[in-house]
């Protein structure tokens, strides 16, 4: 339902009053992949494909809907009480939950493709939820790793628009830095009921989580960029598992040696394969070529 349900918000956005502090919280997701491409926004989008940034644009999004401004101010509370008239029961509460919830890394089981899945939270822990998720449900496998945000309306949970899939390796390091920080948390958490000189900065997991929303699309774009950015050469080898080296040879010419009479005689060659008017592979012998060992020492 994320679509529709925030169309209304979304339009909202357009305004003068939102549009910059929006921009700031897309500087602050996308602003170090820019950065990494030497590129604007655009440029980033041409990159990863508009699918993939449209799902980015999502996981801004969601995350400004959890923000306030300097003075205070909220765009959902802001929108549901000039124009939350307008908006049905359902989407009045997917909004509120929206503005509530905290991005998360969720491993997905037991799916039924249209309908549902199992989402385990990897950060939280505890037992899994059952999503209610036609898309998604159809293009997931089981244990694929994806953050997400999960909005609970009556008995059913769903998913926000902004759904990035992690492969396990960068799971695995994400979840890490997620954990040094909530430990970092709780020791500030220890401090604060003491008294000490960090009690102010003392918060729960989840503001921490909510705190740290960019850094899931960070993570996220790092991974989907490095192969651009950085493409690894394929290792080539012949069928011995030799390295390929690449050589040029050059050989002199008979005195009153021809173009012509040179392409004749190397089309005459059942070694040589003729791709153009001057450009010949060598294909060789199929024979394996058996290596003659060293003979044992006496």
């Amino acid at each position: 339902m994320a679509g529709h349900a925030v169309a209304g918000l979304i339009d909202w956005l357009r305004r003068d009053e939102w549009r910059a502090a929006f921009e700031e919280v897309m500087d602050e997701h996308l602003g170090e992949a820019c950065d990494a491409i030497d590129g604007s926004v655009d440029d980033l989008t041409s990159l990863i494909g508009g699918e993939a940034f449209t799902v980015l644009w999502g996981c801004v999004f969601e995350d400004f809907l959890t923000r306030k401004t300097e003075d205070g101010r909220n765009i959902v509370a802001d929108y549901l009480k000039r124009r939350g008239f307008r908006e049905t029961a359902s989407s009045r509460t997917y909004m509120n939950g929206l503005r509530s919830s905290v991005m998360s890394l969720y491993e997905v089981s037991d799916l039924r493709p249209g309908e549902s899945f199992l989402a385990r939270d990897l950060i939280h822990g505890g037992d899994p939820v059952l999503v209610s998720e036609k898309s998604a449900s159809r293009q997931l496998r089981p244990w694929d790793r994806v953050a997400a945000r999960l909005v609970r309306i009556g008995s059913r949970t769903v998913i926000g628009g902004g759904l990035l899939p992690f492969d396990h390796e960068t799971a695995d390091v994400f979840l890490m830095l997620i954990q040094e920080t909530k430990a970092a948390s709780r020791g500030f958490a220890t401090s604060a009921r003491q008294g000490g000189p960090t009690a102010e900065h003392a918060q729960p997991d989840d503001d921490v989580l909510t705190e740290l929303a960019p850094i899931f699309t960070k993570a996220w774009l790092r991974h989907r960029l490095e192969p651009i950015l950085n493409p690894a050469l394929p290792a080539l080898s012949n069928s011995d598992g030799d390295d390929i080296l690449f050589t040029s040879i050059r050989y002199p010419l008979l005195p009153g040696a021809t173009v012509g009479a040179v392409r004749s005689s190397l089309s005459r060659s059942p070694a040589l394969h003729r791709e153009t008017a001057s450009f010949w592979n060598w294909i060789g012998d199929a024979t394996p070529v058996h290596r003659a060992q060293a003979p044992s020492a006496a």
